[in-house]
Formats: C-alpha cells, structure tokens, sequence
C-alpha cells in the first residue's frame, strides 16, 4: 500500500501498546484500552461525543460539528502543544456502537485517518484506535514522532479517567455528559 508514492514502514504493535516509525512523513500508531464496567454504547458515546473532547483530551483546543449528516460529518478541529497551532477540516464516519473513522487531507494533514474501535469484552469493552499520520511537513512529522509516546499516553489517560467517572456512575445515570 502506498501513500504518494511512499509506502508506510510496518510496525510492530503490542496488544495494548503503541508503535511508531518515520518513513519520509508517515507515522503509523496503535493503542488499545481495556474498559471494565463500561458497556460499549457509553464508550462509543464518548468517542463519538466530538464537541467535548476539548473539556478532556490534551492537545485538542477546538472541535466542532458543522454538518451532521446521519453517515458522515463534518468537523472543524484546533490542535495545539505549545506554540505548534493548526486547524484543519475532518469528516468522521459513526459506525454505531462498533466504532469512529476520521480522514483529513485538510491543513497539516497530507492524509490524516483514525479508526476508532470498541469490542465488547467480558462486563466491559476494549477501545482502540488506529492512526496513520501523514503530514506535508517532515518537520512536523519529525516532532510529532517524538511527542507521540507521550501524547498517547495522556489522551489514553483521559479517555480512561472519563470512561471510569461513566462507570461509577453506571447506576445511576450512563449518558455522556
């Protein structure tokens, strides 16, 4: 498979780790989480809840929907880490509850696709994301490459500490707030 002409370098990923490399700007990434006590209509509903993302993942200033059609909408996103800002476009397809596909060609992004997946298991479910990041700029995929580790750690670390606070209150009320 090849993107403009450059193929993505393989990576081996761990069931519930993260792999990486550069191959001219692509970046390849794999996470998972396993969610007890959260049923997987709440944690698709999390992922799916695209306008509170800013209130609880690191790195996301901004995301809006603009256009909710029932298949695909469109998105209006701001990202920043220090002084690195970018806006940019994305559609994001709802598969629900199975799961959340993000493209973007727009702003930084010479390809930009996530996939979001939740797979019941046990009492619970395991979310996991997919991403392949391509950039326009070798620079921005030289930093992005290094902050990754990090970065995915803390979103995971987000993701989770919502997805508890939803499994606490599962009695009571398991709606997205």
């Amino acid at each position: 498979m090849a993107f403009n002409g450059r193929k993505p370098c393989n990576t081996a990923v761990g069931a519930s780790g993260a792999g990486s490399c550069v191959n001219g700007a692509i970046i390849l990434r794999k996470r998972t989480l396993s969610v007890a006590g959260c049923d997987v209509e709440t944690v698709f509903a999390t992922v799916v809840d695209i306008a509170r993302n800013p209130e609880f993942l690191p790195g996301i200033v901004g995301a809006r929907v603009v256009v909710r059609e029932e298949a695909r909408w469109l998105v209006e996103n701001a990202f920043g880490f220090g002084f690195m800002q970018s806006r940019f476009r994305s559609f994001a397809e709802p598969n629900p509850p199975a799961g959340l596909t993000v493209r973007s060609t727009d702003g930084p992004w010479r390809n930009l696709l996530v996939r979001w997946r939740v797979t019941p298991q046990g009492s619970g479910c395991v979310l996991s994301c997919d991403a392949t990041l391509d950039f326009h700029s070798p620079l921005l995929a030289a930093l992005a490459q290094v902050a990754a580790p990090s970065v995915e750690r803390r979103v995971a670390e987000a993701f989770e500490k919502r997805l508890m606070r939803f499994a606490r209150d599962a009695g009571d009320d398991k709606r997205v707030r």
